[in-house]
């Protein structure tokens, strides 16, 4: 009997079935690969290849279709190719392991190396790949090579006509300047993706959130197939990017995490465009005292005269497509009013949506620099006292969650993409799950001067305390206004962040009053000390 054995790259295959607007499913691809392989005889051997945590449902459905799935990792092109060539070459090498038919699912020209492998052998070799996207090197190297569209079509599927936005559902607007347009779609993945980081306290998300997250709107597609290729274009556009970390819960597995990229124009674009929204909204209703509510027509108008938002008349769709896009989002809410001078024509209020984290971080005027100050403070002093090289985030967590929740998740947000802190998984001694670690970035700008700060408030204390060992809290605050007076944090709370990490402690003073005693023993200040001296 005749033997045949097949080897998938499905990521190239699928990606360009969809450039071409082949609305196909993954089962319906694997049973027509096995369908038609089995026309070359016996499978002895088949093994797709794929970042199958993009494709996690793709991959369960080619078990069960007996074509095994092989995880690659994604984000190289040449990934697939390899491993996939190599497994080939392997596969000739093990004895008593056969096939008297090669097909190659695939239309890259980096399997020429292989093909000549295997004709080298007297092994037949045929190709399938997406007509279109198939290498000319590749045609000149085989014999036999055919389109899948036309596998398709003997299996009743046909192109469709359909633009690439109506092969998801959506609708894609056209912008005349600015970034390049994107649909509300992704422009709603992106908030979704920010608002779920921001609530949570996270720099990334896991893929699988993500896509439970997005299941709640049908803005992100009907299915779970439509989500996911939401999030793969994406990708390709580089919008989102994505890395592995081990799963603690699941020894020996990686898990994916799904990374927001600031710096993408489109990101940038569509964040800025939001936070203006939520301005806006704000403006209004601090102009109009008692009022908690705000015409739609009236947030249009005063969105309409802001310059960093789409102007005239030929703008006017894309400003709504911004409201449009919060309320689908959450940001804000829309309810119907009744309208005393024209009862037939209810009002359009909106109401601003403050438990939203998107809302709650577009607050004008908010100023971080104290929180991120005490920030560092809180992991250069630990990393001082302790010799280690990072903090556990879980332990700044709980030190600065005496500032409140809020406050001290955006703080470790901003620190984290502005460069003062890097995030790291590190290897736990004492159990299987891994630590996540906080390094303090030395030579950014914000720490060198916050640390620069810290050392000359050390040094007014070690003068000030010259002789004494105890000082009253007037001229302790004195001494550090001459310092640190005017600016936030000011000399209060410095003099109670110093006593929070125990550098001061409240004490008497001979006279009975209120005073602080310098604990000289404190890591930071013995360090101090010996270099002033």
């Amino acid at each position: 009997m005749a033997t045949c054995a097949v080897f998938v790259d499905y990521e190239n295959v699928f990606k360009s079935l969809r450039g071409q607007n082949i609305n196909i499913t993954h089962k319906q691809l694997a049973e027509i690969f096995k369908a038609e392989a089995n026309k070359f005889g016996e499978v002895v051997y088949a093994r797709a290849y794929a970042p199958w945590d993009i494709y996690p449902e793709a991959m369960s459905v080619f078990d069960r279709h007996d074509i095994k799935p092989d995880y690659v990792e994604g984000g190289r092109k040449d990934n697939a190719d390899l491993v996939m060539s190599l497994e080939i070459q392997e596969f000739l090498r093990i004895p008593g392991r056969d096939a008297d038919t090669f097909i190659l699912v695939t239309g890259d020209g980096d399997f020429v190396h292989v093909i000549r492998i295997l004709q080298q052998e007297q092994k037949r070799v045929v190709v399938w790949g997406v007509e279109g996207s198939i290498s000319s090197r590749l045609a000149a190297r085989v014999a036999e090579l055919v389109n899948i569209q036309t596998l398709l079509a003997a299996h009743g599927i046909e192109s469709g006509n359909a633009s690439h936005a109506d092969l998801h559902g959506f609708h894609v607007p056209t912008r005349p300047d600015g970034p390049p347009s994107k649909d509300n779609a992704v422009r709603g993945l992106i908030l979704r993706s920010e608002s779920v980081m921001l609530g949570r306290g996270w720099v990334q998300v896991p893929f699988l959130t993500l896509m439970h997250e997005m299941s709640t709107s049908n803005l992100f597609g009907n299915d779970s197939e439509q989500r996911r290729l939401l999030i793969v274009r994406c990708l390709e556009d580089g919008v989102l990017e994505t890395k592995k970390q081990p799963n603690p819960k699941r020894p020996g597995t990686d898990t994916t995490f799904v990374l927001l990229k600031k710096e993408n124009p489109t990101v940038t674009h569509t964040l800025k465009c939001v936070s203006n929204v939520v301005l806006h909204m704000r403006e209004i209703l601090n102009s109009m005292p008692g009022a908690n509510w705000v015409a739609y027509g009236l947030l249009d108008k005063a969105i309409a005269s802001d310059p960093q938002m789409p102007q005239g008349p030929a703008g006017e769709a894309e400003r709504r497509a911004w409201i449009d896009l919060c309320i689908a989002e959450g940001l804000l809410r829309l309810e119907r009013k009744e309208n005393p001078k024209n009862p037939e024509f209810p009002t359009s209020a909106l109401y601003l949506s403050e438990e939203h984290a998107l809302v709650q971080q577009t607050v004008p005027g908010e100023n971080y620099t104290p929180m991120l100050r005490r920030l560092i403070i809180h992991v250069d002093h630990y990393l001082t006292r302790t010799g280690y090289l990072w903090m556990s985030m879980g332990l700044l967590r709980q030190q600065l969650g005496i500032y409140g929740q809020r406050d001290m998740e955006r703080a470790i947000r901003i620190a984290n993409e502005s460069g003062i802190i890097i995030i790291r998984q590190q290897p736990n001694q004492f159990g299987s799950r891994p630590t996540t670690g906080a390094y303090l970035q030395f030579d950014n700008a914000m720490v060198l001067e916050t640390v620069n700060l810290r050392n000359t408030v050390l040094d007014v204390l070690l003068s000030v305390y010259t002789g004494r060992d105890v000082v009253a809290r007037e001229p302790l605050e004195d001494a550090l206004a001459s310092v640190v007076g005017g600016s936030d944090p000011d000399q209060s709370e410095w003099l109670q962040l110093l006593v929070n990490h125990q550098v001061l402690a409240h004490s008497s003073t001979a006279d009975g009053e209120n005073g602080y005693s310098l604990n000289r023993q404190h890591p930071v200040v013995a360090r101090r000390n010996t270099l002033v001296s």
